[in-house]
């Protein structure tokens, strides 16, 4: 069963229904579980539940996922059943053709399990399967990985170096991608065919506040003008500096964003990030009722070398 079709008709986010069955298939829940540990309302976990069908019933006041359930978590249309293997090999093979890190773009590659623990991690949150995403930067080719999974609806990335856009769109025309690409410095601001167009965009910015600062207003801008959207932004910084990390939380609040999750030392990088011990947060955004942007700010300083 297609799980944006239920959640188009209950209302709800496609990433809320794929949690709902996700916490299912842990273990059964009643319907006051499930709310505590969403976003949801009694009320919208009940409707949910006419749309459902044959992928859970009700027991005993608990939910309980069942095998048609099970299929429609694994299978591709609804963001499942890749294999993590044959990913893995496929971003390894693609690493091996990337041009040397560029200083002055604050450039240090992550790991080619850190690339694929990205897609499991847009998978699993319904961030993936039929949304169109766009990559802000994208250095470490996770827009290719994106589209070896083959569920996107539609994905572009836009980045500042031309040689890493050669190579996505290389790879991608070779391997029947469709990637949309272009090279574009965000400093710019978006080119006007980039606003209010996706579902989901993904971003590992320079480590300042005015990289993350830069970097989430454009991803706000890109996003279509709905609570549905959902934000991947990444931010390192040492365990002794956590004055920085205070500065992050108030440009999120600045915003009103609320934070749906928040990974410690999700992305591992191969070197050159030393001084946050090779490591960055993930954090998950979504946007508020209250969400606003604000007058633009002429941007100059972004990397950490200006600073």
């Amino acid at each position: 069963m297609d799980l944006q079709n239920i959640s188009q008709k209950a209302g709800i986010k496609e990433s809320d229904v794929i949690d709902i069955l996700y916490m299912l298939h842990k273990e059964p829940s009643t319907t006051s579980d499930l709310a505590k540990r969403t976003n949801l309302t009694h009320g919208q976990i009940k409707r949910l539940s006419s749309f459902l069908g044959n992928l859970c019933y009700v027991k005993g006041g608990k939910w309980i996922l069942t095998k048609e359930g099970e299929k429609a978590l694994d299978s591709p249309k609804n963001g499942g059943g890749f294999d993590e293997g044959k990913l893995l090999d496929f971003v390894g093979e693609a690493k091996t053709l990337m041009p040397k890190p560029k200083r002055a773009y604050d450039q240090f590659y992550t790991t080619s399990e850190t690339v694929v623990k990205r897609v499991k991690l847009l998978v699993e949150s319904g961030d993936l399967a039929g949304r169109s995403i766009l990559f802000l930067g994208d250095g470490d080719l996770t827009s290719l990985a994106a589209g070896f999974v083959g569920t996107a609806k539609e994905i572009s990335a836009l980045e500042i170096d031309e040689d890493i856009i050669d190579l996505i769109k290389n790879i991608s025309n070779k391997q029947s991608l469709g990637i949309k690409t272009q090279v574009w410095d965000l400093k710019m601001g978006l080119p006007k065919d980039y606003f209010n167009k996706y579902d989901t965009v993904f971003t590992d910015p320079p480590y300042t506040e005015a990289g993350f600062d830069t970097f989430l207003r454009r991803s706000l801008e890109a996003t279509k003008n709905q609570l549905s959207s959902s934000h991947y932004i990444c931010y390192g910084t040492s365990s002794l500096s956590r004055e920085k990390f205070l500065k992050i939380q108030k440009i999120i609040d600045k915003y009103s964003l609320f934070i749906k999750g928040k990974y410690s030392n999700f992305n591992k990088y191969i070197s050159g990030a030393e001084s946050i011990g090779n490591t960055s947060d993930l954090y998950v955004l979504e946007k508020t009722p209250q969400t606003r942007l604000g007058k633009a700010r002429k941007v100059q300083k972004l990397y950490t070398w200006e600073q």
